[in-house]
């Protein structure tokens, strides 16, 4: 539900519990994953973003799959 962006109001109705419940559970999910926001619960989840941080900015570290581009040579 996270992912695909529906508000806890939404998300509490499917589930037939109140908003702030879902709330809750989603601040609870947040703190285990070490992210501050939604975006960043689905970047992880999705495996997008390191659940590390950076130690100077306190920021969740992208993860990179793409190999560092080759570098030309004369």
């Amino acid at each position: 539900c996270l992912a695909r962006g529906r508000c806890p109001a939404e998300i509490a109705d499917d589930l037939g519990m109140a908003a702030n419940t879902v709330r809750t559970h989603s601040n609870k999910i947040f703190t285990k994953l070490g992210v501050h926001s939604r975006l960043e619960a689905v970047a992880v989840a999705r495996g997008a973003l390191s659940r590390d941080r950076s130690p100077a900015t306190g920021v969740a570290v992208a993860l990179s799959t793409q190999e560092p581009a080759a570098t030309a040579r004369p």
